[in-house]
């Protein structure tokens, strides 16, 4: 079997895992689960894009023989092993491993075993399930009105929140926080 990790056309950020066993193609993303895996033959564009069908730009990452579960964020762990307790919030969509991200959800427990006040500003929140009753704050969410939510956050300094987007950024550079760049992934040494 042969795996690739894609990522995604329209979300900088977000990653699929393509897979190929015995002329046999077939990808994690939306489009090809609900519509296309139902239809033989038929196959969504990440998987065009892996065979070589597909003109791509050079902005989109592609490994060959890694799953998105090799991917991590170093600066994630860099910020962890290097510094003090602090106040960490994250993005769901695009960011987090629920929502075809790359941030492990044993990751927030990490931060969390560490003494960090550790939280969810997302529309999505919800996708991380059970893991809500262990953070310690989530808030709901639309475009527009995370900036006016992490203002009103109180906890440590500095305030680190992890996204996906130019408006992740843009909302966490006029709150005040730092921002750490859930696009910016390495992959695991296979033999991992």
């Amino acid at each position: 079997m042969e795996t690739f990790t894609v990522e995604s056309f329209t979300t900088k950020g977000m990653f699929y895992t393509v897979r190929h066993e015995d002329d046999k193609w077939t990808c994690e993303c939306p489009h090809f689960l609900r519509r296309l895996a139902k239809r033989k033959g038929l196959v969504c564009k990440h998987i065009r894009y892996v065979r070589g069908e597909e003109p791509f730009s050079d902005r989109i990452t592609i490994l060959r023989g890694v799953s998105r579960d090799k991917l991590f964020i170093p600066e994630l762990e860099e910020i962890l092993k290097n510094h003090p307790p602090a106040t960490i919030f994250f993005d769901v969509d695009g960011t987090l491993e629920v929502s075809h991200g790359v941030v492990k959800l044993d990751v927030l427990r990490r931060y969390k075993s560490k003494g960090w006040t550790v939280g969810i500003i997302s529309g999505s929140y919800r996708k991380v399930g059970s893991l809500l009753e262990e953070l310690d704050a989530h808030y709901w969410s639309k475009l527009g009105q995370k900036t006016e939510i992490m203002k009103r956050i109180e906890g440590r300094e500095p305030k680190y929140y992890c996204g996906n987007s130019k408006h992740d950024l843009a909302n966490a550079l006029e709150a005040g926080w730092k921002y750490i760049d859930a696009r910016r992934v390495k992959a695991l040494p296979l033999s991992s």
